[in-house]
């Protein structure tokens, strides 16, 4: 597939503006490894299988995934193309939504999360319909933006029921609207983690295997908790018997989204003695040996719209401490794992060490997730909501 503007409008034939079938343009702000961009790659292979559409997609910027991107259908990074051709970031938006005005069958834009907005204003004044996927909950955004999502999308898709539960009474979301979309999981792991796959992921992260580990992942950032992970690390460290607590280690896997939080947590972790305990090893390529060494995952976002990595966990068997405003929290409940009302820390370190304590209740809860998170998830469908939108288009 190649990476450029022109091939986002040519298809088959070469003759540009002719699809023989509904184009759908998918529209990201990056392509960084981190839960909206893989929750959309996953959703674009799996539309390109349904072979009814000629899907494209655009980001703003590149990132590792671009390649993975460039494999399933064309892609235009936006970035790339203003520097090549001079173009305005600020217009580049309205350059590709007229572009895609013109194609007759036109079909539908999805924008990938609340924060590419020029784009949703754009597909609006180009007169195109969108379908807006929400990945965020109502903290993270402005009641403008909220504005701007509602008024240019003709559908809105939210996570559940759940998240949607979220927006009641703070930002309206018409009926009419809105659309069930949970994510499109086909890479959770089949089955749980075996005693053989532990010793080896141990082995390949260089862990003790009588060590107590305690998994973080996400961006480093406040949203994700990060600082809080640091605290808990140092409170469940004197929480557990001196035997326990000299082997206990807790990992955070992810990237940075700002050049300050990283330093500031490392001083953080300096200060509490616990360079030897807390590790910050960055973004990882492939997290899966991190769940498959881990004991217990511990989500400390402070509010998430679904936390993927509680999924991909749940999936390789780990019991789960999260607190309450995360999406994937529903999954966790009634014994899955613990769901602690939000910053109540105390609790959520107890609840670390009661598993920490137990390893036949760490199995047993564990294995109770992994069916749950299979259930649900294990055939990585399109969401029927999704699907009755895509019925609705048809060649003009």
């Amino acid at each position: 597939m190649s990476d450029s503007f022109d091939a986002l409008f040519t298809f088959g034939s070469g003759a540009p503006a002719s699809p023989r079938r509904p184009c759908l343009l998918l529209v990201s702000h990056d392509a960084s490894r981190t839960g909206a961009p893989l929750t959309l790659l996953w959703l674009a292979d799996a539309l390109q299988k349904l072979d009814r559409f000629d899907v494209r997609i655009v980001t703003r910027f590149g990132g590792p995934l671009s390649n993975d991107f460039t494999r399933v259908a064309p892609l235009c990074k936006g970035d790339e193309y203003c520097r090549r051709t001079g173009v305005g970031d600020a217009e580049f938006p309205a350059v590709v939504a007229t572009r895609f005005a013109a194609l007759r069958p036109r079909g539908l834009a999805l924008c990938n999360t609340v924060a590419i907005p020029e784009y949703n204003d754009a597909f609006m004044h180009a007169g195109v319909d969108v379908l807006t996927l929400v990945h965020e909950l109502p903290a993270y955004f402005d009641a403008s933006t909220m504005e701007l999502i509602v008024r240019s999308s003709k559908y809105i898709g939210l996570y559940s029921e759940w998240n949607r539960a979220r927006f009641t009474g703070r930002f309206e979301i018409p009926e009419h609207k809105l659309v069930i979309t949970p994510p499109i999981l086909p890479h959770l792991a089949g089955a749980i983690t075996t005693t053989e796959e532990r010793r080896a992921a141990r082995r390949a992260l260089g862990l003790a295997e009588d060590a107590l580990m305690v998994l973080g992942v996400g961006y480093v950032h406040l949203i994700k908790g990060t600082d809080l992970f640091v605290q808990i690390a140092a409170r469940v460290r004197q929480m557990l018997a001196p035997a326990s607590g000299r082997r206990v280690l807790f990992g955070w896997i992810g990237g940075d989204a700002d050049p300050l939080t990283r330093p500031v947590l490392m001083h953080d972790i300096a200060a509490l003695g616990l360079s030897s305990v807390v590790s910050l090893p960055g973004l990882q390529a492939d997290p899966w040996p991190w769940y498959r060494a881990a004991d217990v995952l511990a989500c400390t976002s402070r509010w998430d719209a679904m936390s993927l990595s509680v999924l991909e966990a749940m999936s390789c068997g780990l019991p789960i401490v999260t607190f309450s405003e995360t999406g994937a929290s529903r999954f966790v409940a009634d014994g899955a794992g613990r769901v602690i009302p939000l910053l109540n820390v105390e609790a959520f370190c107890e609840a670390i060490v009661a598993y920490l304590n137990a390893p036949a209740l760490r199995a047993q809860v564990g294995e109770t997730g992994r069916r749950r998170v299979r259930q649900e998830f294990g055939e990585a469908k399109l969401p029927q909501g999704l699907l009755s939108v895509l019925d609705e288009l048809s060649v003009d």
